[in-house]
């Protein structure tokens, strides 16, 4: 469109003061926005089975139960079981299953009403003000315990007993002052529609949030930065490579000459060696994606087929962005609090704009809490899936979606027809809904779809990151607030989250666009031609 029939347009929208009703009646078509036909990732024959991770609730059938112990019933006839199992190749095999039962007629061992799992064998507390390993281990050890791990620069440690099967509770008791808790199990959310794909495929949730119409004004920065803590990315999908994050600090060649990217030295002094592209908080090493949960969330926020000259491949909200990879999840998209509470931690260290957590369990956590509030307090927003257990999420909160923050955003997934997702968390807990069925994104070196509030909280990460690039004064509450309020409201979400209406990009973006368009434009010394605008 020609720049001067643009301003002329807009400025008469400003002087008949009819701009926010105008904004929401804008159709957005229903439309393909990427192609297909063109050379796409081979799948490897050697590719490990794919994991389905089962929403919101983890299987434990096949751990090996070590104790158990079942309590008496109460009126109501609800009892507790607690047990303690292995769950081979988890970080923390040692797990205490604690259960609400109820009993039920024919059904042995009644009905599993809730559940939480934390390791068996360890506490995570935080670092005193001040206070170092060797400090934190001298105080530890006169209580009876021992340090298994401290990060300094997440200002946590993990402690036990000094003997194997120890109280823990009378070593958090001892330790109270550092607010001492379990390390509690956490999930992903979201499970896998189908098979892998060499295409992407249409992507119906860009459209219906429009995003086609939102890429007029802006299609990304590199400036921009989001951690996406969960399971990995695959940073070398041809889709996500250009956008992945690359710490400066750990780049080029260290005063030896060696490369810094894996001399084993902490060579920026952020606390972590040879992080890269992100941190692996499970194992260590490059945070490469294991189950590919980490890398659909990614490819919805910033895959960068849009920007291949072919313009094929899967589109993210954001063609252009920085993603940084903080794994916390393993291959079955299952890991611990204390990771979560140093992923957390690292993303605001590194100055992360936002951080996208499709992930849940373990109850409220304090020192999670903390965490994201500190990351607040840095202009970190987080956006968080709100879970897929069909429940209000005032009424049986799920965490970290729960906390009641200022700069959390918790999202429900909706559908094509814009209805809520039948397995979706609704409620006032909730803020607004995004596209989270049958989602068509990357995976490890191909393509698949998604379902799941997941899906749903990656779409909104995304507007999040295109209004930070299209706005880069804006500060985290000025993004959340205009994110929320430009909603579209839809009926069928009426009730079912805060807001009543699900995710428009566009509208989040183009009243910016209507101010800038409004100022008059600076003198020019000659005519000359205007230019078309160019894309962001």
């Amino acid at each position: 469109m020609d720049i001067a029939v643009l301003r002329f347009a807009v400025v008469l929208l400003c002087l008949a003061g009819m701009t926010a009703a105008l904004w929401s009646s804008f159709a957005h078509p229903e439309s393909a926005l990427v192609g297909s036909g063109a050379p796409t990732p081979s799948l490897s024959a050697a590719r490990p089975q794919r994991v389905v991770v089962d929403p919101d609730e983890p299987d434990f059938s096949a751990a090996t139960t070590v104790a158990r112990t079942v309590g008496a019933p109460d009126a109501a006839g609800r009892f507790t079981v607690e047990r303690v199992v292995r769950v081979d190749g988890l970080k923390f095999p040692l797990l205490r299953l604690r259960e609400l039962r109820q009993q039920v007629a024919g059904a042995e061992g009644g009905v599993l009403l809730e559940r939480t799992a934390t390791a068996a064998d360890h506490l995570v507390l935080a670092l005193l003000p001040g206070e170092d390993a060797a400090d934190l281990a001298r105080v530890v050890g006169a209580r009876g315990g021992r340090v298994l791990m401290t990060d300094a620069a997440a200002r946590i440690a993990l402690v036990a007993p000094a003997t194997e099967g120890g109280d823990l509770d009378a070593l958090a008791a001892a330790l109270a002052a550092r607010a001492p808790e379990r390390d509690a199990l956490v999930h992903a959310i979201g499970r896998s529609d189908g098979e892998l794909s060499t295409s992407a495929g249409a992507q119906w949730g860009l459209a219906r949030i429009a995003a086609d119409q939102a890429w007029d004004f802006s299609t990304g920065s590199a400036q921009v930065l989001v951690a996406v803590i969960d399971s990995g990315i695959d940073y070398h999908h041809p889709d996500l490579a250009a956008n992945v994050w690359t710490n400066p600090g750990e780049s080029g060649r260290d005063e030896s000459g060696q490369d810094k990217a894996a001399n084993g030295r902490d060579d920026d002094g952020n606390g972590y060696a040879d992080d890269v592209h992100g941190y692996d908080f499970v194992a260590g090493g490059e945070p490469l994606d294991a189950c590919d949960h980490g890398t659909h969330i990614a490819g919805i926020i910033g895959a960068g087929g849009g920007a291949r000259a072919d313009h094929q491949g899967a589109v993210g909200v954001c063609w252009k962005v920085q993603l940084a990879s903080l794994r916390i999840l393993d291959y079955r998209g299952l890991g611990f609090t204390s990771d979560a509470v140093r992923a957390v931690r690292y993303a605001t260290r590194i100055g992360a704009r936002l951080s996208v957590d499709a992930w849940s369990g373990g109850g409220r956590s304090p020192l999670l809490e903390a965490a994201i509030q500190d990351a607040g307090a840095h202009q970190v927003l987080f956006i968080a899936a709100a879970g897929d257990r069909s429940e209000d999420l005032a009424l049986h909160p799920a965490y970290p979606a729960s906390y009641a923050l200022d700069n959390v955003i918790a999202v429900a997934a909706s559908d094509r027809d814009d209805l809520l997702a039948p397995f979706s968390a609704f409620g006032a807990a909730v803020h607004l809904a995004a596209p989270g069925v049958a989602v068509p994104s990357t995976v490890r070196g191909a393509y698949a779809s998604a379902s799941g509030t997941a899906a749903a909280a990656a779409h909104v990460a995304g507007a999040c990151a295109l209004l930070a690039a299209f706005a880069p004064g804006l500060n985290a509450e000025q993004i959340r607030s205009r994110v929320l309020s430009t909603t579209d409201p839809v009926p069928a979400l009426d009730h079912q989250c805060s807001t009543g209406g699900r995710l428009n990009v566009y509208r989040a973006l183009a009243p910016i666009a209507v101010v800038v368009a409004c100022r008059e434009p600076a003198p020019l010394a000659a005519p000359a031609p205007v230019a078309a605008p160019e894309r962001r």
